[in-house]
């Protein structure tokens, strides 16, 4: 492709994200997906620039001086910033190249190229709010956002009953993909570069998923339990219910609910690649469990590093409405856990509004639940010193090398 026409697709790319209710990964798969024609390394670039100007959205709103810039003002300061072309021989009449410049993107243009100084919320991409919430919670904040801004690990959870994961990595390595054993999870390798996982015998023969290390260990967490009936009530794609089966085998069987039926339709194929037979899905729920798992809607923040377009979209207002609705998910979860059974709270957030303080909210009116000493569970189920608090493990990537991600587990008492 000639360097216009990765621009002209930058910019369709920014578009369709302008009117999808979809992540910017899963617009741009479809997109490239669609265009078979496009070469890797064109691929690589428009992917790099697409994300950037993610990571950067709202510096370059600051920039531009608008609120709300258009895909081509946000592709004009993305190439003003990085000086990889010069924007007016990007925006000219040439087929499949972005149309000329008209006046009020020149004027836009003649603000990039001035020197300016940005808010210092706006250079870590977010709202205000949050900027000043993130300083009061962690002290290390800097760390926490810089680790937040870099590109995520690849992480694999392997089928232990079937591979090592010292013999998944050696036929791993067989095929080009270096990868090293993770440091607290007992099933989990971490992939050194990314590659094309999907092409190989241990992918094909269901020995291995990608799941992150931080889900890996909550979920190896409530498996130490030993339950032998489960239900992953907010099940999504159905991660959990699959890492759950994979770990206890015959021992459990695993029940997966979620409001959203289009995303649980996912787990059929999934399950069916990892050669897991006691899981089913429900769109009505009934019966007790021994243990509930409620990996809630949240914020998101912990996976910023793969999202980052969720970053400068956060505001105190969201926040709170992630807070009422996580509240209202824990206590209809109550429901359904049996007495002296388990319920794992769980959340891939940094915030302690969507963590810690939800439990201390939901035990206020819930006198039959108590919380379990994580510390236990860890000997039993993990690797090296248990690094939470006794009550609930908040992970992070510029501490542990993992996403963002909450745990604690209550027991119902009577």
């Amino acid at each position: 492709m000639k360097p216009y026409a990765r621009i002209a697709s930058v910019i369709e790319v920014l578009s369709l994200r302008q009117n999808s209710k979809y992540p910017v990964d899963q617009i741009l798969t479809r997109y490239l997906r669609e265009r078979r024609f496009i070469g890797s390394k064109d691929r690589r670039y428009i992917t790099e620039m697409i994300f950037r100007i993610c990571r950067n959205q709202l510096h370059y709103n600051e920039l531009i001086g608008q609120e709300k810039p258009s895909p081509r003002a946000l592709a004009l300061a993305d190439l003003v910033i990085h000086q990889q072309h010069s924007p007016e021989e990007m925006f000219v009449k040439e087929p499949y190249a972005p149309t000329p410049l008209n006046k009020q993107e020149r004027e836009v243009l003649e603000k990039l190229q001035q020197p300016a100084e940005v808010s210092e919320a706006a250079q870590y991409n977010l709202q205000p709010e949050i900027f000043e919430k993130l300083q009061t919670t962690y002290a290390d904040w800097s760390d926490l956002m810089q680790s937040l801004d870099q590109d995520p690990t690849v992480d694999l959870r392997a089928n232990t009953a079937r591979n090592s994961r010292e013999e998944v990595a050696a036929k791993l390595k067989q095929q080009g993909l270096e990868a090293q054993l993770t440091k607290y999870s007992k099933y989990g390798l971490k992939l050194a570069k990314r590659g094309n996982i999907k092409n190989t015998g241990s992918w094909k023969s269901g020995v291995i998923d990608v799941q992150d290390e931080a889900a890996q260990i909550a979920v190896s967490l409530c498996a130490s339990l030993n339950p032998a009936m489960a239900l992953d009530y907010c099940a999504g794609a159905g991660g959990k219910s699959l890492a759950l089966a994979t770990i206890m085998g015959d021992r459990i069987k695993v029940t997966a609910f979620d409001v959203d039926r289009d995303r649980l339709d996912n787990l059929a194929p999934r399950q069916k690649r990892l050669k897991l037979r006691k899981i089913t899905t429900t769109p009505n729920i009934s019966g007790k469990y021994d243990l509930v798992m409620a990996d809630v809607p949240c914020s998101g923040s912990g996976t910023w590093r793969r999202n980052p377009d969720q970053v400068w979209q956060l505001t105190a207002a969201r926040l709170k409405e992630y807070s009422t609705l996580q509240q209202q998910i824990l206590q209809e979860a109550t429901e359904f856990v049996k007495p002296g059974g388990h319920l794992a709270y769980m959340t891939c957030s940094i915030f302690p509004e969507e963590n810690q303080n939800q439990l201390e909210e939901f035990l206020k009116c819930n006198n039959s639940f108590e919380l379990v000493n994580l510390e236990d569970l860890w000997k039993k189920s993990c690797c090296e010193k248990y690094p939470g608090e006794e009550n609930y493990l908040q992970l992070l990537p510029h501490k542990h090398n993992t996403d963002g991600f909450f745990v604690s587990i209550l027991k119902k008492t009577s």
